[in-house]
């Protein structure tokens, strides 16, 4: 899945624009669903998805699937708030919590709305645009490298990982449960050793390179549009504004 998002990131309709700008409307949103009232956080999600849909032209069918990952693990968590545990006359009793309803909704509103703008920055956004991004903003060049390297690593070992579970499939590793817990052993054991020598090995080229502390990044060509940017910010202060006015609604 990360493969696909990042594929798409690079052939998106948006792919070209300034960083800059998906940054101050996906960020502002992200900020104001840590604490702006529940019909905020639906606009949120509602905004996210349209502008998703229409104006960056995500294809329904992968915003979907993708947003479906975050929402299946929000819901699992939301969950443990509809459910009571006691111990009357020494025995379990599992209920159900009624008080636990409303905070639930409010827990997978404000989740869902902060995952829909990460996910929309996601796939509009490829990694070679957004890390020049945190160094205008003064992020230390140590945690953007480190951020860049773990990215590329994750693809590296994901094509390892395929690779070597491919080949045990074609062993008959998986036959029977027996041979699928050694199988998982094996290749568990055989990515560690393969990480650890490639992670030395990518000092070593690093080294030879004459790596100075900081990795080179080209930066973007065009400069951020200054309307659009601004835009971006009235948005989210419409929605904010929208949000704290409809506090006093029933359940906001």
């Amino acid at each position: 899945m990360v493969h696909l998002m990042d594929c798409y990131a690079y052939t998106s309709r948006w792919r070209h624009r300034h960083p800059a700008e998906k940054a101050a409307f996906a960020g502002g949103l992200l900020l104001l669903s840590f604490f702006i009232p529940l019909a905020g956080l639906l606009l949120i999600l509602l905004t996210v998805s349209l502008v998703a849909l229409l104006g960056a032209r995500i294809p329904s069918l992968l915003y979907g699937r993708v947003m479906t990952i975050p929402m299946a693990f929000i819901l699992i968590g939301a969950s443990s708030l509809l459910v009571t545990l006691s111990y009357p006359s020494n025995h379990l009793h599992i209920g159900f919590a009624e008080a636990g309803i409303l905070p639930a909704i409010h827990l997978v509103a404000r989740a869902m709305a902060a995952a829909s703008c990460l996910i929309f920055f996601s796939l509009t956004t490829p990694t070679a645009d957004w890390m020049p991004l945190l160094r205008k903003f003064y992020v230390p060049a140590v945690v953007v490298d480190l951020m860049l390297m773990t990215y590329r690593l994750l693809f590296v070992f994901a094509e390892r990982l395929s690779t070597l579970q491919h080949a045990q499939a074609a062993r008959l590793g998986n036959l029977t449960f027996r041979s699928r817990i050694r199988t998982t052993g094996l290749i568990g054991a055989n990515l560690f050793i393969r990480s650890l020598d490639r992670a030395r090995r990518i000092e070593l080229g690093m080294e030879s390179r004459c790596y100075n502390g900081e990795i080179p990044c080209l930066p973007f060509e065009r400069k951020p549009s200054l309307p659009v940017i601004f835009g971006a910010l009235i948005l989210c202060l419409v929605i904010a504004g929208f949000g704290f006015l409809t506090k006093r609604w029933p359940y906001a």
